[in-house]
């Protein structure tokens, strides 16, 4: 992965900034993202793609982000922007019981992982 933009998603997920949103990459109420919408925010930023649009589930009207044409997985092209190999990596780690997890980073957000955790992991496996 690039170095700089490893860097700064990092950052950004420790800085306390986004709460953490579940399932999907972004929701637009209380600056909700998963750790992959994050690093989405910084491609838009670095016009490696355009502003998210807005997609309303038409039996509840809740509304979710998209980046480029996806909602829950990094478009590829910002895979490619940041050097990762998988539009949503595996990452492991050692549960508090000794029990090894591999899971993809998206599913490690989605199960108990807070973005602190998600950081280190990608600090250290990314």
């Amino acid at each position: 992965m690039n170095d700089e933009i490893k860097a700064e998603w990092v950052r950004r997920l420790r800085s306390g900034d986004y709460a953490q949103a579940i399932g999907v990459l972004g929701v637009p109420v209380s600056n909700q993202r998963c750790c992959l919408g994050v690093l989405c925010d910084i491609a838009v930023e670095q016009g490696v793609i355009a502003a998210p649009m807005l997609d309303h589930d038409p039996d509840t009207g809740d509304a979710t982000l998209v980046y480029g044409g996806s909602t829950d997985l990094l478009p590829s092209s910002v895979k490619e922007w940041a050097g990762l190999r998988s539009v949503n990596p595996d990452v492991y780690w050692v549960e508090s019981d000794g029990y090894e997890m591999q899971r993809d980073i998206a599913d490690a957000n989605d199960s108990h992982l807070d973005f602190a955790q998600i950081a280190n992991l990608i600090e250290d496996q990314l």
